[in-house]
């Protein structure tokens, strides 16, 4: 039970944290999350990329650098399962269309 309190001021840290502009290390490193399209993420997605943190720092992070150093976006297991990725502040995404119909003939 003495967990419980640490945990949520965690959670309570983090969300809020990142919904008035990202934590203190993203903006020490001038860093910002966005959606995949480039969005502002929400709750949801903030709350998302937390709750995989412990999977993240499992072996003194090595999953989660892993994760980061192999995927194309390089994203750690919390950006993923959340459709999230870190970049500069004052970077911006384009936005990338498929077009899935389109047939070769």
């Amino acid at each position: 039970m003495q967990v419980l309190p640490i945990i949520a001021l965690w959670l309570v840290y983090i969300v809020v944290g990142e919904r008035l502009g990202g934590t203190l290390g993203h903006r020490l490193f001038k860093l910002k999350v966005v959606t995949m399209d480039g969005g502002q993420p929400d709750t949801w997605h903030t709350f998302l990329r937390r709750v995989c943190d412990p999977l993240d720092y499992f072996l003194c992070g090595l999953v989660g650098y892993l994760l980061i150093k192999n995927t194309p976006y390089n994203q750690r297991l919390g950006d993923i399962v959340a459709k999230t990725q870190v970049i500069g502040q004052d970077d911006t995404l384009e936005k990338v269309e498929f077009d899935f119909d389109r047939t070769t003939s």
